[in-house]
């Protein structure tokens, strides 16, 4: 499933959009609970696009006025949980219980390498090796909950634009 979402217009960066692609991964992956194969693995990948700036653009949607919102908040709301939460879920550098300790630790203001941080904050708590498995040493895949995907393949799509400028407009 791909689809493309007007979210809606910024008096600043005009019109705002979203593509959603749930998607087959296309590479062996392993369970972040069980450390086990996945057969048949759905990847979730988000990314918005506005006059000036596209790609992880959740941030700055969270504290955006929008002119024209074309979803409800509640929608967005539960889009950006869903972005923060869930894309790339292909991509998890630890093991569920290790995921779950860094975000305990609400880490606000990320170090510059932020990667060595999580590793020296695991050590610390007799996390860095999980299982067997050591954080970062390969992705894992965490699967989307079925209200996600749901709420995903119900979203209703924007029209398609016949060409890239029309994603713009003049304010």
């Amino acid at each position: 499933m791909e689809k493309q979402i007007l979210i809606g217009i910024n008096e600043e960066h005009g019109k705002v959009t979203v593509k959603i692609e749930l998607k087959p991964c296309t590479r062996p992956v392993k369970d972040w609970i069980t450390l086990l194969p996945v057969e048949n693995a759905i990847r979730l990948s988000i990314c918005g696009s506005m006059r000036g700036c596209c790609g992880q653009i959740q941030d700055q949607l969270k504290t955006m006025k929008f002119k024209q919102l074309n979803i409800t908040e509640e929608e967005l709301n539960r889009l950006l949980k869903i972005w923060d939460e869930w894309h790339l879920n292909d991509m998890k550098p630890g093991t569920i219980r290790q995921e779950k300790r860094i975000k305990e630790k609400a880490i606000q203001n990320k170090p510059q390498d932020f990667y060595l941080h999580c590793r020296q904050l695991l050590e610390k708590e007799n996390l860095l090796i999980d299982n067997g498995y050591e954080y970062g040493s390969q992705w894992l895949f965490a699967p989307l909950p079925d209200d996600v995907i749901k709420f995903l393949n119900e979203f209703p799509s924007s029209p398609k634009t016949a060409n890239r400028s029309a994603l713009f407009v003049k304010i």
